[in-house]
Protein backbone atom coordinates (compact mmCIF):
# COMPACT_ATOMS: atom_id res chain seq x y z
CA UNK A 1 0.00 0.00 0.00
CA UNK A 2 1.29 3.65 -0.87
CA UNK A 3 2.48 6.03 2.11
CA UNK A 4 0.23 8.86 2.15
CA UNK A 5 1.92 12.08 2.86
CA UNK A 6 1.47 13.53 6.30
CA UNK A 7 1.03 16.62 4.96
CA UNK A 8 -2.60 16.74 4.33
CA UNK A 9 -3.18 16.22 7.92
CA UNK A 10 -1.39 19.47 8.54
CA UNK A 11 -3.40 21.25 5.55
CA UNK A 12 -6.53 19.61 6.15
CA UNK A 13 -9.05 22.16 8.79
CA UNK A 14 -11.29 20.14 11.35
CA UNK A 15 -14.95 19.74 9.47
CA UNK A 16 -17.57 22.60 11.30
CA UNK A 17 -19.73 20.19 12.48
CA UNK A 18 -16.41 18.41 14.66
CA UNK A 19 -16.27 22.32 16.00
CA UNK A 20 -19.37 22.61 16.93
CA UNK A 21 -19.76 19.31 18.56
CA UNK A 22 -16.81 19.98 20.47
CA UNK A 23 -17.76 23.52 21.52
CA UNK A 24 -21.19 22.46 22.61
CA UNK A 25 -19.63 20.21 25.24
CA UNK A 26 -18.09 23.35 27.34
CA UNK A 27 -21.62 25.31 26.64
CA UNK A 28 -21.83 25.76 30.53
CA UNK A 29 -18.30 27.79 30.91
CA UNK A 30 -18.94 29.50 27.58
CA UNK A 31 -22.36 31.20 29.25
CA UNK A 32 -20.50 31.68 32.20
CA UNK A 33 -18.15 33.49 30.34
CA UNK A 34 -20.96 35.58 28.40
CA UNK A 35 -22.60 36.39 31.88
CA UNK A 36 -19.48 38.35 32.91
CA UNK A 37 -19.03 39.91 29.95
CA UNK A 38 -23.09 40.88 30.16
CA UNK A 39 -22.29 42.21 33.65
CA UNK A 40 -18.89 43.80 32.61
CA UNK A 41 -21.30 45.79 30.10
CA UNK A 42 -23.66 46.88 32.67
CA UNK A 43 -20.90 47.91 34.61
CA UNK A 44 -19.82 49.97 31.99
CA UNK A 45 -23.32 51.36 31.19
CA UNK A 46 -23.47 52.65 34.66
CA UNK A 47 -20.01 53.86 34.81
CA UNK A 48 -21.00 56.43 31.99
CA UNK A 49 -24.34 56.81 33.31
CA UNK A 50 -22.72 58.41 36.65
CA UNK A 51 -19.70 60.49 34.67
CA UNK A 52 -23.53 62.21 32.48
CA UNK A 53 -24.71 62.67 35.87
CA UNK A 54 -21.44 64.22 37.60
CA UNK A 55 -20.98 66.68 34.32
CA UNK A 56 -24.51 67.33 33.78
CA UNK A 57 -24.59 68.30 37.53
CA UNK A 58 -21.50 70.43 37.19
CA UNK A 59 -23.28 72.03 34.26
CA UNK A 60 -25.73 73.08 35.98
CA UNK A 61 -23.84 74.69 38.88
CA UNK A 62 -21.88 76.91 36.42
CA UNK A 63 -25.25 78.57 35.73
CA UNK A 64 -26.81 78.96 38.81
CA UNK A 65 -23.08 79.89 40.14
CA UNK A 66 -23.73 77.36 43.78
CA UNK A 67 -21.02 74.74 43.38
CA UNK A 68 -21.04 71.85 45.77
CA UNK A 69 -19.22 68.49 45.32
CA UNK A 70 -22.15 66.31 46.62
CA UNK A 71 -23.33 64.63 43.78
CA UNK A 72 -19.26 64.20 42.63
CA UNK A 73 -18.46 62.11 46.34
CA UNK A 74 -21.98 60.44 46.25
CA UNK A 75 -21.09 59.01 43.20
CA UNK A 76 -16.89 58.96 43.57
CA UNK A 77 -17.00 55.05 45.30
CA UNK A 78 -19.71 53.48 42.71
CA UNK A 79 -17.56 55.39 39.56
CA UNK A 80 -14.19 53.39 41.41
CA UNK A 81 -16.19 50.07 41.61
CA UNK A 82 -16.95 50.31 38.29
CA UNK A 83 -13.27 51.23 37.21
CA UNK A 84 -12.01 48.14 38.98
CA UNK A 85 -14.17 45.71 38.66
CA UNK A 86 -14.60 46.19 34.65
CA UNK A 87 -11.08 44.59 34.20
CA UNK A 88 -11.44 42.13 36.61
CA UNK A 89 -14.53 40.93 34.84
CA UNK A 90 -12.70 40.92 31.84
CA UNK A 91 -10.04 39.01 33.32
CA UNK A 92 -11.75 35.90 34.85
CA UNK A 93 -14.39 35.89 31.22
CA UNK A 94 -10.95 35.88 29.46
CA UNK A 95 -9.72 32.58 31.83
CA UNK A 96 -12.99 30.78 31.68
CA UNK A 97 -13.22 31.22 27.94
CA UNK A 98 -10.07 29.99 27.63
CA UNK A 99 -10.15 26.82 30.06
CA UNK A 100 -12.88 26.01 27.73
CA UNK A 101 -11.22 26.25 24.82
CA UNK A 102 -8.15 24.41 26.44
CA UNK A 103 -11.14 21.73 28.02
CA UNK A 104 -12.28 21.05 24.37
CA UNK A 105 -8.78 21.01 22.31
CA UNK A 106 -7.50 18.39 25.05
CA UNK A 107 -11.29 16.39 24.68
CA UNK A 108 -10.92 16.62 20.59
CA UNK A 109 -7.02 15.32 20.98
CA UNK A 110 -7.98 12.46 23.18
CA UNK A 111 -10.68 10.75 20.55
CA UNK A 112 -7.95 11.67 17.56
CA UNK A 113 -5.65 9.84 19.44
CA UNK A 114 -8.12 6.90 20.25
CA UNK A 115 -9.72 6.12 16.59
CA UNK A 116 -5.51 6.38 15.53
CA UNK A 117 -5.07 3.79 18.23
CA UNK A 118 -8.03 2.06 16.87
CA UNK A 119 -6.51 2.04 13.53
CA UNK A 120 -3.20 0.05 14.71
CA UNK A 121 -0.57 -0.10 12.16
CA UNK A 122 -2.40 1.14 9.62
CA UNK A 123 -2.21 4.30 10.70
CA UNK A 124 1.92 4.37 9.07
CA UNK A 125 0.32 4.78 5.49
CA UNK A 126 0.02 8.64 6.97
CA UNK A 127 3.38 8.56 8.80
CA UNK A 128 5.71 8.22 11.86
CA UNK A 129 4.10 8.29 15.05
CA UNK A 130 5.86 11.95 15.48
CA UNK A 131 4.45 13.34 12.41
CA UNK A 132 1.17 12.34 13.94
CA UNK A 133 1.66 13.26 16.91
CA UNK A 134 2.43 16.77 15.62
CA UNK A 135 -0.50 17.12 12.96
CA UNK A 136 -2.91 15.73 16.08
CA UNK A 137 -1.67 18.84 18.35
CA UNK A 138 -1.65 21.40 16.19
CA UNK A 139 -4.83 20.82 14.18
CA UNK A 140 -6.62 20.11 17.76
CA UNK A 141 -4.89 23.76 18.69
CA UNK A 142 -6.86 25.17 16.54
CA UNK A 143 -10.03 24.67 18.45
CA UNK A 144 -8.77 26.95 21.36
CA UNK A 145 -8.98 29.68 19.65
CA UNK A 146 -12.54 28.75 17.94
CA UNK A 147 -14.02 28.11 21.31
CA UNK A 148 -12.36 31.08 23.66
CA UNK A 149 -13.34 33.67 21.06
CA UNK A 150 -15.18 32.89 17.92
CA UNK A 151 -17.49 30.79 19.55
CA UNK A 152 -18.32 33.00 22.57
CA UNK A 153 -18.27 36.32 20.73
CA UNK A 154 -21.38 34.85 18.65
CA UNK A 155 -23.20 35.64 21.92
CA UNK A 156 -21.22 39.27 23.09
CA UNK A 157 -21.80 40.59 19.53
CA UNK A 158 -25.53 40.53 19.77
CA UNK A 159 -25.80 41.11 23.80
CA UNK A 160 -23.46 44.10 23.65
CA UNK A 161 -25.16 46.35 21.23
CA UNK A 162 -28.48 45.76 22.78
CA UNK A 163 -27.94 46.71 26.15
CA UNK A 164 -26.42 49.90 24.82
CA UNK A 165 -29.62 50.46 22.78
CA UNK A 166 -32.05 49.81 26.10
CA UNK A 167 -29.89 51.98 27.88
CA UNK A 168 -29.84 54.83 25.49
CA UNK A 169 -33.31 54.63 24.97
CA UNK A 170 -34.27 55.02 28.86
CA UNK A 171 -32.41 58.63 28.45
CA UNK A 172 -33.41 59.23 24.50
CA UNK A 173 -35.44 57.20 22.13
CA UNK A 174 -34.18 59.95 19.28
CA UNK A 175 -30.03 59.41 20.35
CA UNK A 176 -31.25 55.52 20.24
CA UNK A 177 -32.63 55.64 16.84
CA UNK A 178 -29.60 57.45 15.50
CA UNK A 179 -27.26 55.10 17.61
CA UNK A 180 -28.95 52.68 15.46
CA UNK A 181 -29.48 53.48 12.18
CA UNK A 182 -25.04 54.52 12.41
CA UNK A 183 -24.26 51.19 13.72
CA UNK A 184 -25.90 49.44 11.39
CA UNK A 185 -25.00 51.24 8.01
CA UNK A 186 -21.81 49.84 6.96
CA UNK A 187 -20.10 53.22 5.55
CA UNK A 188 -20.40 57.19 6.71
CA UNK A 189 -22.17 57.52 3.71
CA UNK A 190 -25.06 55.27 3.89
CA UNK A 191 -24.74 56.23 7.97
CA UNK A 192 -25.26 59.93 6.29
CA UNK A 193 -27.90 58.72 3.99
CA UNK A 194 -29.73 57.03 6.44
CA UNK A 195 -29.98 60.01 9.10
CA UNK A 196 -31.23 62.42 6.02
CA UNK A 197 -33.77 60.04 5.09
CA UNK A 198 -35.29 60.87 8.49
CA UNK A 199 -34.76 64.69 7.89
CA UNK A 200 -32.23 64.73 9.80
CA UNK A 201 -30.64 68.88 9.52
CA UNK A 202 -26.83 69.06 8.42
CA UNK A 203 -24.76 72.16 8.23
CA UNK A 204 -23.40 72.17 4.36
Amino acid sequence: MPKKSVKNLHTSPIPAQALRHYAKAVNRSIYLAWGLSVLSTLLLITQSWLIAKIIAHWLTQSTTQSFTAEVFLQSLPWLIACLLLRPLLHFFKDQVALNAGLKSTHALRMAVMEKLAQVGAARYQFGSDGSLTNSVIEQCDTLTGYVSRLYLQRLIVVTTPLLLLIAAATQSLMATLILFLTTTAKTDEEARALLAAFKFPFKS
